[in-house]
């Protein structure tokens, strides 16, 4: 296990290369205070919708408000003003809203697709699971992947193979 993860680290740098990352000034993730992750898992209603992401019903639609005007905003500041959203594209929380991200244009990006499939297994899929467990806490998490969803993505890895 621990040749496993010296090898991991010693690949981060050539890993951290290959992914598309956000522009930490144009995108530095932003969160919504009024989601949070009470490990109970008792309900915290917010308007009469679930905001404890780790409640059995908590769901990301309630909480997904994105306007047209601000995912254009979101594309132009990337330079992907007439194909984005598109086939090549997906614009993309970087702060994913199961870990307490908000819709703000401050939290989104336009990600190459094959990129997004795997920001999604690798970090977004698993680390509300690693927060609902209280592996990590929900700061930590929104954090990491804040900060560099790349070497995030490591991390989660080490915390998903620890007991």
């Amino acid at each position: 296990m621990i040749k496993f993860l010296v090898l991991a680290l010693l690949a981060m740098p050539l890993m951290a290369q290959q992914y598309a990352r956000p522009n930490p000034k144009i995108t530095p993730g932003a969160v919504d205070a009024r989601l949070v992750a009470d490990t109970s898992k008792k309900p915290h209603m917010v308007g009469g919708v679930e905001a404890n992401l780790c409640a059995k019903d908590f769901r990301t639609g309630p909480w997904r408000k994105v306007s047209e005007s601000e995912k254009k905003a979101a594309c132009k500041a990337y330079g992907q003003a007439t194909a984005c959203p598109g086939p090549n594209w997906e614009l993309d929380h970087l702060i994913s809203l199961e870990i307490g991200g908000s819709d703000a244009v401050q939290n989104l990006w336009p990600q190459p697709i094959a990129d997004a499939r795997v920001k999604d297994h690798g970090v977004e899929d698993p680390l509300p699971k690693l927060v609902c467990a209280g592996k990590i806490s929900l700061k930590d998490a929104q954090a990491c992947v804040s900060t560099d969803w790349v070497t995030c993505m490591a991390r989660v890895k080490m915390l998903e193979a620890a007991p």
